[in-house]
């Protein structure tokens, strides 16, 4: 099986503004995808130790859940 290279952190933080924008400019639903963008982007601000921004990415993740429960559920897990 072909494994996928992990990038660091910082590596991952260089790509989050294009993956934002890019996931707010698709056509159609963009909500699973906001999703995931901004809890990515909260668990790489754990592991940076900026808990406060890594909140403000949940709460954008929840908004974009728009109370859906799955959305929701995976927006909320990103810092359990």
């Amino acid at each position: 099986m072909d494994r996928v290279p992990q990038r660091s952190p910082p590596q991952v933080l260089r790509l989050l503004p294009d993956l934002l924008c890019d996931s707010r400019t698709q056509p159609g639903d963009t909500a699973d995808l906001l999703v995931r963008v901004y809890r990515l982007a909260a668990q790489v601000l754990v592991k940076l130790g900026e808990a406060d921004l890594a909140w403000l990415a949940v709460d954008r993740a929840m908004t974009a859940a728009s109370g859906d429960p799955w959305r929701t559920g995976l927006a909320a897990i990103s810092l359990a």
